[in-house]
């Protein structure tokens, strides 16, 4: 499940701390907005408002994420029953997660967090643990500001998860060491020497304009059933053939197999 990272569309780390560690230890990068955007007083907030997806990269690492672990992305997943996922990245792998309730305060949102994800068994563990978070939103809905506190917070973007374009789908290969087959209307199995996963594969477009994926692998045929997250950009050339993935300053080119 672990090896051969860079190249590996679905292998994804995912391992989360306890929430303190997240509130008291991060070593911030803050992404701030205008003031004028943001909505200090959540009193007027709802779940409807914030619900959604929300993803911010960041132009650097911050140097102590969760668990003491750097990330250059953060990840929330918000829906109006109150549940919350927060995840965060390191050049596309994943380096924590939380999940449980919130419910929205004045000054925040009260986490009631139910589950931590654990790298040794590569699920989800019970963990409860309650807190409450500084949020913002900004006044076009379109920015979520949320963080350990005010001074120590990131800026997230709303984005909409899609299946992947038609042009995506078919069967890519990396030389001679992988083959990928991205199907409708959003699966993903990936195969290599001695070794082979599936998923669910969504695709969304960020800030920058570049079209990002983010699957989940469900399935690992070596280790069992697991859950795994990655995020990553992706671009296709012109000829439609040729693919581009990119995982932090890596990157990795496939090749569609019988051409477009």
């Amino acid at each position: 499940m672990k090896k051969q990272r860079e190249n590996l569309l679905g292998k994804i780390k995912i391992q989360f701390s306890l929430l303190v560690v997240l509130l008291f230890t991060f070593s911030l990068i803050m992404v701030s907005c205008d003031d004028d955007d943001d909505n200090d007083d959540n009193s007027g907030t709802t779940q409807d408002q914030i619900a959604g997806t929300w993803i911010g990269f960041f132009d650097q690492v911050i140097a102590e994420g969760p668990n003491g672990q750097p990330c250059d992305a953060v990840f929330f997943d918000i829906d109006n029953a109150g549940n919350i996922k927060i995840l965060s990245f390191l050049e596309g792998e994943q380096a924590a997660g939380h999940r449980g309730a919130y419910s929205i305060q004045d000054d925040g949102l009260l986490l009631s967090l139910t589950h931590d994800w654990s790298e040794e068994s590569l699920d989800w563990v019970e963990a409860p643990f309650e807190a409450t978070i500084y949020m913002a939103l900004s006044s076009d809905g379109k920015v979520l500001t949320a963080g350990p506190s005010e001074d120590e917070a990131w800026a997230t973007n709303k984005i909409e998860l899609s299946n992947p374009d038609a042009a995506f789908l078919g069967t890519w290969v990396m030389d001679t060491y992988a083959t990928l087959l991205i199907s409708s209307p959003n699966t993903y199995e990936y195969e290599e020497t001695n070794y082979s996963e599936s998923g669910i594969l969504n695709q969304f477009t960020y800030t920058d304009d570049y079209t990002y994926f983010f699957n989940k692998t469900t399935n690992n045929s070596s280790d069992g059933d697991c859950v795994e997250y990655f995020v990553g950009k992706v671009s296709l050339n012109a000829a439609g053939d040729e693919m581009t993935m990119w995982y932090g300053d890596e990157s990795s080119v496939w090749t569609l197999q019988g051409g477009n």
